[in-house]
């Protein structure tokens, strides 16, 4: 069988590789500096009320058209072909909700990208609003007992890039990456496959170094890396469609490395509550609301809400979803990993870092890197190298659950003393 893919594939592949590039989401859906400056005068006169945002909806049916046929000429079995058209059809998607914006069909369309927390529209909705409560529950008992410590150190910027550079020199000794200090980031850092920007006038924790390093350099800008030497361009792009892998992935190889902390867990988990108010109905109010219930400041509760509005008016019934991918992913590949090293199937677990995929595109695309019409990764984290060890990770998270519950330790007695006549 030939797996080659045919020069059309390819004319596609390139202009979906440009078109990736372009597409930028979260600038297009970000409410404007004024909503937040309007909201804390409000706030500061002791009121919290809705934001005004003004919606500005683009047109984007040219474009569209151009995809659906794009999309339409990769009909076929070609694996290479399914992977291409599940890429479009997400760009069709994305462009879609960023038409509907602040509109119910906005939310729609997120959810098919992103997913839901309820039942009825995915699958996965249940256990991951599940998992998330309860790594709040957790965060709540450390937090009552007081075994959270405050943050004592704070690592400049300048040092944080110096310890990436070490990383980089050492996992990509043959790319050039550059890392740079910038004030033009909403988050403390970002990573592309030209390398690392962080934000300026930051202070950083020791975690934030280390989730930094193995969420954004060793997952991100490895995976596109690995992406952009392979055949075809769509593997070293973001799309979408990859979503939910790609940070399911960031965040489990924060876990596996024990670089989270319970501080993150719990934020990424109330993102998880908080979009699921949403849907149901909650505003932008409610949300900052019980942001605040958890302590966080006004300031972060600002724009936790905000990103579940994003898109929208903040009134309700307008919801990005894409906050669910950090739980949701992290589900779905501890339990993709989990299954492949139990079948023995080690190579699953390289092909996930060999571009930007989806769990699904594994045992898809799995015959091509066998013939070598795919490459296998080129870099790989650490702990994906020693599959022993991450065999063991996983099993002693499951192996252990519910053993041992609910038992009772006996108390041992001191033996009677023997008189000795």
């Amino acid at each position: 069988m030939n797996l080659s893919p045919p020069s059309r594939m390819r004319d596609i592949d390139k202009e979906l590789f440009q078109f990736g590039k372009s597409l930028e989401i979260l600038n297009i859906i970000k409410w404007p500096d004024s909503v937040q400056e309007r909201f804390f005068s409000k706030l500061e006169q002791g009121r919290i009320t809705l934001p005004r945002v003004i919606i500005s909806r683009p047109d984007y049916s040219a474009k569209k058209r151009h995809l659906r046929e794009l999309r339409k000429s990769l009909s076929g079995k070609h694996p290479l072909g399914v992977f291409l058209t599940h890429v479009t059809r997400s760009y069709e998607h994305a462009l879609s909700m960023l038409e509907s914006m602040g509109t119910k069909r906005f939310t729609e369309y997120s959810k098919r990208l992103y997913g839901s927390t309820l039942p009825e529209e995915d699958p996965w909705a249940t256990d991951t609003l599940r998992l998330a409560k309860r790594f709040l529950k957790a965060f709540k008992r450390f937090d009552e007992e007081q075994l959270i410590p405050p943050e004592s150190v704070c690592i400049l910027p300048a040092s944080v890039a110096h310890t990436i550079e070490q990383e980089v020199h050492r996992t990509f000794p043959d790319e050039k990456l550059r890392i740079s200090l910038t004030d033009q980031l909403a988050s403390k850092a970002a990573a592309s496959a030209r390398g690392v920007r962080i934000r300026k006038g930051t202070c950083f924790a020791p975690h934030d170094v280390m989730q930094l390093l193995n969420h954004e350099l060793l997952v991100h800008t490895l995976t596109l890396l690995n992406g952009r030497a392979q055949p075809l361009r769509s593997f070293g792009i973001a799309s979408p469609y990859t979503t939910t892998t790609q940070e399911g992935l960031a965040v489990f190889s924060e876990f596996v490395t024990n670089s989270i902390d319970i501080v993150r867990i719990a934020r990424i988990s109330a993102r998880v509550v908080a979009i699921d108010m949403a849907l149901r109905g909650a505003d932008f109010v409610d949300v900052y609301r019980y942001f605040r219930s958890l302590k966080q400041s006004e300031s972060e509760s600002y724009f936790s809400a905000m990103r579940i509005f994003r898109g929208g008016h903040g009134r309700g019934g307008v919801v990005f979803t894409k906050d669910l991918v950090y739980i949701k992913g992290i589900l779905q590949v501890r339990n993709f990993l989990l299954r492949a090293l139990e079948e023995e199937k080690f190579d699953h677990c390289a092909i996930l870092f060999s571009g930007r995929l989806t769990i699904a595109d594994v045992e898809l695309l799995a015959p091509l890197f066998e013939t070598g019409e795919l490459h296998y990764p080129k870099y790989l984290p650490d702990w994906v190298r020693n599959a022993a060890t991450l065999l063991t990770y996983l099993l002693s998270v499951s192996a252990f659950k519910g053993l041992g519950e609910g038992k009772k330790f006996a108390v041992t007695r001191a033996p009677a003393k023997v008189r000795v006549s």
